[in-house]
């Protein structure tokens, strides 16, 4: 009976362990700004689609509502990357997971049938004589057709193969044809084919190609009908065709409108004949613009923006009621643009337009897409722009890669709004962020990126025409110095060290080769010298990374741990062992995929995408799933504070305080172990004969039969373990961490 009850002592402990586990929301008015996927009017009410699910504003209504329910359970994700309304179904897309519907306004979704073995979807769903079609690439992407649905989304049928796809291809509309386009491997936007039905393809009828795909790097992004023309708007290009005339193509996107070109634009059409756009350019005035005569002349309509580009991603117009969700500022509305000014409406919405998160002294920071820093001194509950020192005001403004060195905060700046933008300019600051000033480049080059750190040396990479090179600082900044020892075919990533100089330390580079595939190098002399580690790496299995997809890296105090891709989707997460890298696996993980990790004070973070947030307390032997966010909402980036951990993630931020330790008031208050923290042999201070170690899972790890009142555990791994310490008078439940 005795035995029994110090069991159930030793489970309750665990038990309250693992239900600490438990992520709180922070909510602040000033970060309701999700990032835009798509926007669509449904029936009466107002739909929205972001990474963080659908959010509904019902007519008449002043606050959004988050309409997910069962989203997850039904499509494995949370993001909504297209919408289209269609009878009584609101029916959205995500391309890489499917296709779902909602029959009653998002209460409840459903899949849709007929799509069994997809690769890869259009982001648009267009919708032609109250038939829906999509396009789908079947077999690993080697083949593709129209799909289409004449049950409002219900069901597919396969309709007319699509040939000469090479990437992402998408479907639009004019009312009467739906056009399929794809981008070449010039990165260009072009169109392939059009179809009335979804069966059968028909001429484009194009007196001439689309001239935005001989301009590289262009992209089609919308298609309207106004009057006899087609309007075509994407990245780099603003063009209509006349389809009635022999006017051809024009472009529309030229002085003196806008005098800079134009970087990104976006259309919609009110169904009255009157075409808006916002555009992404270098010196137009904030807001939306409209015209009534395709283009030949434009009405600018102002909006409150308070920060982020005047740029609407998810964009829609019905007569004269106009909704835009802007990058980095949410949604601006009017029900009547004639009568009506444009206003924010972001009441009820969660942030997901985060790019990195850091706590920096007592001072948090978070980056907007292309709005530059947010900051906090209050950990949260409000937030500011924290810009003083870098350039005026820009419509676009990426800061990212934070990196404290000594008293210096560190911190990349571009006008570029890739995932990965090319070196610009480096600031650093002595405040914690609340004010920055410009580093010194490298001698003869215009621009430096900071790649990483080790001790007191940060690293640095820079351009020279289309040349990489790699720089080491000994002094923040203020001179650098050049090492030669990488190769030229090599694009480094993250550069991540333990703190520790000389021939002992762990100093890794990791990147991608000219076949972006990764690559992964050591330092044993802080970086002037570098050679290839890819010892315990499968090379011959690795598979390309995506351009916007991280190289996971982290070197914690004597550790290091990296994400690799292999073939077929296969991800795995490997720690540097003995000269070595060594594969960690768990079954408690659904996959090894991570969006997000990071470790701190001994345990591991890691965030399977949109799967939940676990921990490990020995060093990925086995994890613990936290709780709280839920599931399907993608996770971006952690930081810690003082025992707390944050995260930022597609439904805003996030905070746990981290159990590192036991509640010792459950516990034995005596000194029972010694040392504690241990690393091989431990004292017993009573009698005992044995000892049972457990898991923070309640695994039953390993019984030890006492000898000398000791036990050795160096054969532990290192972490956090409950003990049971049984002798013939009494029994003690306590708690051991093993080094």
């Amino acid at each position: 009976m005795k035995k029994a009850l110090l069991l159930i002592f030793v489970w309750s402990v665990i038990s309250n362990f693992l239900f600490a586990q438990s992520w709180v929301q922070l909510t602040s008015a000033d970060l309701e700004v999700p990032f835009p996927e798509t926007l669509v009017k449904h029936q009466t009410d107002w739909y929205l689609g972001t990474p963080g699910g659908v959010f509904k504003l019902t007519n008449g209504s002043d606050s959004w509502v988050l309409v997910n329910n069962n989203l997850n359970n039904v499509i494995g994700q949370l993001r909504v990357e297209g919408m289209v309304s269609s009878g009584n179904n609101l029916v959205v897309v995500n391309r890489w997971y499917g296709i779902v519907y909602s029959a009653n306004g998002g209460s409840s979704w459903v899949a849709s049938s007929g799509l069994d073995g997809f690769y890869y979807l259009s982001r648009n769903i267009v919708s032609i004589g109250g038939r829906l079609l999509v396009v789908a690439e079947i077999n690993d992407g080697t083949e593709a057709y129209v799909y289409y649905s004449d049950d409002n989304g219900t069901s597919w049928e396969q309709g007319m193969q699509v040939t000469g796809i090479d990437y992402e291809p998408d479907i639009f509309t004019d009312g009467t044809f739906a056009y399929i386009t794809h981008s070449n491997t010039n990165n260009t936007g072009e169109f392939l084919s059009k179809t009335s039905n979804g069966q059968a393809a028909v001429s484009l009828g194009f007196s001439a190609a689309y001239p935005g795909s001989s301009i590289e790097n262009t992209t089609i992004e919308s298609l309207v009908k106004s009057g006899d023309y087609l309007i075509v708007g994407g990245e780099g290009s603003l063009y209509r065709y006349d389809q009635v005339g022999s006017e051809g193509w024009t472009n529309i996107g030229i002085p003196p409108y806008w005098e800079n070109g134009i970087v990104f634009n976006n259309l919609c059409e009110n169904g009255l004949g009157e075409v808006f756009a916002t555009f992404l350019e270098g010196d137009m005035s904030v807001g939306f613009y409209s015209t009534l005569n395709q283009g030949d002349s434009w009405t600018l309509h102002t909006t409150s923006l308070t920060k982020g580009a005047p740029f609407a991603l998810a964009f829609d117009a019905v007569g004269n009621e106009v909704i835009a969700c802007f990058i980095d500022d949410g949604i601006h509305y009017t029900p009547d643009i004639s009568t009506t000014a444009v206003s924010p409406l972001n009441s009820g919405l969660l942030a997901s337009d985060f790019q990195e998160l850091y706590v920096s002294g007592d001072n948090m920071l978070t980056s907007l897409f292309v709005s530059g820093i947010y900051g906090s001194s209050d950990l949260g509950s409000s937030w500011n722009v924290w810009m003083n020192g870098f350039p005026a005001e820009q419509q676009l403004e990426r800061v990212y890669g934070y990196l404290n060195n000594g008293a210096y905060l560190f911190a990349n700046y571009s006008n570029n709004p890739d995932d990965d933008p090319e070196p610009q300019d480096l600031y650093r600051s002595v405040d914690d962020g609340e004010n920055w000033e410009k580093v010194n480049y490298p001698a003869t080059i215009d621009n430096v990126k900071v790649v990483g750190k080790n001790g007191s040396v940060i690293f640095g990479m820079a351009l020279d025409g289309s040349d990489i090179r790699y720089y080491r600082s000994l002094n923040n900044g203020d001179a650098w110095t050049e090492a030669t020892t990488i190769p030229a075919d090599f694009v480094p990533k993250v550069i991540s060290g333990d703190g520790v100089s000389g021939e002992n330390n762990l100093l890794f580079m990791a990147g991608v080769n000219t076949s972006n595939l990764l690559e992964v190098y050591k330092s044993s002399d802080d970086g002037e010298t570098w050679a290839l580690a890819m010892d315990g790496i499968s090379t011959g299995s690795l598979e390309a990374l995506y351009d916007d997809e991280d190289v996971l890296l982290i070197t914690p105090a004597g550790k290091a741990f990296l994400k690799v891709r292999y073939s077929n989707w296969n991800y795995r997460l490997l720690s540097w062992e003995t000269n070595t890298w060594v594969q960690k696996y768990s079954g408690d993980l659904p996959y090894y995929d991570f969006s997000a990790m990071a470790y701190h004070d001994g345990v591991l973070f890691v965030s399977p995408y949109d799967q939940g947030i676990y921990l490990s307390y020995n060093d990925g032997d086995s994890y613990i799933s936290t709780s709280g966010i839920s599931a399907g909402v993608e996770v971006y980036d952690f930081a810690f504070y003082n025992g707390v951990a944050y995260t930022t993630t597609a439904q805003g931020i996030w905070q746990l305080t981290i159990p590192t330790n036991l509640d010792d008031s459950e516990l034995y208050d005596g000194a029972v172990l010694s040392p504690n923290p241990a690393s091989d042999i431990v004292n017993l201070n009573i009698e005992a004969n044995k000892v049972s170690i457990y898991s923070l899972t309640g695994d039953l790890i390993h019984v030890y039969n006492v000898v000398d009142n000791a036990i050795n555990v160096s054969d532990l791994k290192n972490g956090i373990y409950i003990v049971l310490v049984e002798g013939n008078s009494r029994s003690k439940v306590v708690k051991l961490i093993k080094k």
